[in-house]
This record gives C-alpha cells, sequence and structure tokens, in this order.
C-alpha cells in the first residue's frame, strides 16, 4: 500500500508531500511534491513562532488556511502519481509547529493542522498528533526522526551511522548497535533566515554566498555560545520559538555589519554541531554523517561543515533517500507503523517512558486495505 507523508519546515516557506510504498517492511519512494505558502502567510506564522501570546482565532485561522494548503499538496502528488484514492492507506501529517515547550509544567508541542479538515477533502484518512504522543508518554515530544534513521540504515545494512538535519532547527541522530540517540542542538538556518530577512528582505541567504562574504565576530560566537541551551544535557529539543530575532539581538551591536553577524551566526551553527557530534557521537560518525534538510544547499554551510567535522560528510542520498523528501519520509512511515498498531521505541531519544503506538488517526469511511508489518 501506498502512504503519504505531509510536512512543511521551520522556515514555513512549503508544504512537502511525498509517496511511499511500503512492501514486507520496505520503504520505496515513489514521487514528492512542493507546494509554496503564501508570504502573507508565511509571515503571519513566523509570528506566532516569537509571540508569547497567541490570538485563538488566528490560530484557528492560519490551521485552517495551511490545511487548505496541505490538501492542494496531497491531491497535486495522487495527480502526479496517477492512481486512485483506494490505492492510499493513509497520510501522516505533522502540521507546522509554532510553539514546542516540553519542559513546562505542562508540556505541549503545538502545530497548525487539522485532521478531521484534510481528510474530509482529500477522502483519505489522516494520522496526526505524533508530538501529542510521545509527550503524554513523558517525552520531550522532539525529535521523532531517530528511529526512521535507524529504520533507513537496517534498510542499507548499516548497524552505525550519524544523520545531520540541517532544517531551521538543527538535529543529530547518532544510532550503533547498542543505542539510538538524538536531540536538537540548536539553530540550523533559522536565524540565519531570520538575520536574512530583517536585513535585505530575502527569505534566506541563497547558497549562503552573504555569510561568505562577512567575518566572524568573535566576541559575538563566545557570547552566543554561552546560552545555557547548548550546554544542557540530554535529552533536548527546542524550536523557533526560543532562538528568536529576540536571542539574535540580545548581544548584537548595530555597529557592527550585517553580513558579519551572518557569518556569525553560520559558526554558530557549524561550532555547536561540531561540539555536540564530538561530545556525544564520535564513535558513530566514523561510520559515515548522513545530512539531509534544505540547508544541504547552502553551500558555504556545507563547506564549513566539511571542514569542522570528524569525518566524511554526505547527502542522504547514499541512502537512496533525497535529502528534501526525508522528513516527509518520515511521515509516511509514522502513518504506517500506526496502521500496524507497531510501537515507536523513543525511550532513548525524548525520554519517553515506553514504546507506544504514535498518532491519533481520523478515519476515512472509504475502505483500504492494510499492508503487512514493518521490519526494523
Amino acid at each position: 500500500m501506498i502512504y503519504l507523508g505531509v510536512n512543511t519546515g521551520t522556515s514555513a516557506d512549503a508544504v512537502d508531500c511525498v509517496a511511499c510504498e511500503f512492501v514486507s517492511g520496505q520503504q520505496r519512494f515513489l514521487h514528492g511534491v512542493s507546494v509554496a505558502i503564501p508570504g502573507h502567510l508565511q509571515k503571519e506564522i513566523v509570528s506566532a513562532v516569537e509571540a508569547e501570546a497567541l490570538n485563538v482565532a488566528d490560530c484557528q485561522r492560519m490551521r485552517s488556511e495551511l490545511t487548505i494548503i496541505y490538501a492542494q499538496a496531497v491531491n497535486q502528488l495522487i495527480g502526479q502519481l496517477g492512481v486512485s484514492r483506494e490505492k492510499i492507506a493513509a497520510i501522516g501529517l505533522h502540521g507546522q509547529t509554532i510553539h514546542h515547550r516540553p519542559d513546562l509544567a505542562y508540556p505541549y508541542s503545538l502545530q497548525l493542522e487539522d485532521a478531521h479538515q484534510l481528510m474530509r477533502a482529500v477522502q483519505i484518512s489522516v494520522i496526526d498528533q505524533f508530538r501529542a504522543t510521545d509527550i503524554a508518554c513523558g517525552g520531550q515530544g522532539a525529535p521523532l526522526i531517530p528511529v526512521y534513521h535507524q529504520y533507513l540504515l537496517s534498510l542499507a545494512k548499516h548497524e552505525s551511522g550519524v544523520f545531520l538535519n540541517l532544517g531551521g532547527i538543527a538535529n543529530v541522530t547518532a544510532i550503533t548497535p547498542e543505542a539510538v540517540m538524538g536531540w536538537d542542538v540548536g539553530p540550523a538556518n533559522a536565524l540565519m533566515d531570520l538575520w536574512c530577512q530583517q536585513q535585505r528582505g530575502q527569505p534566506y541567504d541563497d547558497q549562503g554566498r552573504w555569510a561568505e562574504s562577512g567575518k566572524v565576530i568573535d566576541s559575538l560566537l563566545e557570547k552566543w555560545l554561552r546560552d545555557a541551551y547548548f550546554a544542557r544535557s540530554l535529552p533536548k529539543s527546542t524550536g523557533k520559538d526560543y532562538f528568536t530575532t529576540q536571542w539574535i539581538q540580545q548581544y548584537a551591536n548595530n555597529s557592527w555589519r550585517a553580513e558579519d553577524v551572518q557569518a556569525t551566526l553560520c559558526a554558530l551553527t557549524v561550532e555547536t554541531i561540531k561540539r555536540d557530534i564530538e561530545k556525544h557521537a564520535e564513535r558513530p560518525a566514523n561510520h559515515g554523517i548522513y545530512v539531509y534538510g534544505k540547508g544541504i544547499h547552502n553551500l558555504f554551510l556545507m563547506s564549513c561543515l566539511e571542514n569542522a567535522l570528524p569525518s566524511k560528510v554526505r547527502s542522504s542520498e547514499a541512502l537512496g533517500v533525497a535529502p528534501e523528501w526525508l522528513e516527509g519520509g518520515l511521515f509516511a512511515w509514522l502513518a504506517y507503523c500506526h496502521k500496524q498498531s507497531f510501537p515507536v521505541d523513543l525511550t532513548g531519544v525524548t525520554g519517553a517512558h515506553h514504546p507506544a503506538v504514535l498518532g491519533s488517526c481520523v478515519q476515512s469511511s472509504v475502505s483500504r486495505a492494510v499492508a503487512d508489518a514493518p521490519a526494523v
């Protein structure tokens, strides 16, 4: 059967939708599409991420507007695949994270999405609330992806390796035969994108050319590196509601050139990743570091990482998964696991108390067959 994964990154610039087929526990990528999020909605989402207090009516409107785009992406992908909806078992829907607060007395992770609205629009079962399940089990709700990385390595017959996600937030997965570890390092593209938007009116630093034109401000980098989050022990997770415009400006000096601040933000991403891999994942990193996420297109960032990290850096394409579709593949896989009632073990990653079947299903009235159980 075919499962779809729908994902939006922390940049809130587009909805990605991928189709995967599962046969005897083996995932095969079929196709993917990306549908742009309108500029006005992207700005509202970014503002909501940084807002301490959220307006309920605005959040409800944004989740409905986003869900319409999710439906457009699903319909576009189905049309390009040329398959009937009866061939699709379910959609794994993540939604757009606007607040991630796992350390509060009443922890939560808030995503903008409406599974009921999407199911009605596309007439396919929708599975969402993956992070909420993990939090209910005592976990951080993030990162979810390390167990999927373990699955991908098992398909490639590898036992060890490191995965590095260069999304808005950088996260690392370290896998050995003994354990699976995963955590959020800190900002990858998030702060560089924010600074570029504010200073140049551009959504991101194309290929990192602007950062490359600047010079690292060592004193500023040292101050940023003292942030308490970077020193926290595992498990840990964060989001763009922590690494905000205010975070950039807390030590920034208006006399500095904007391109030098951008170069320093890039250096922050590289240095925090380097430190975390050396501290927590040096042994599995010797087996390879697989990079994915849209930051892979920042050529200056990638060059800096290749020079800084202890072993060869390669695209996830080496494992047969295009870097721009890997996160969509995660949510297709999680939907598959949910349908099979297969528990996902995040105890060593998020701190969950026990493995659990992640997500909540809004069932379509259309009857669909369910494939066999996943191999892990």
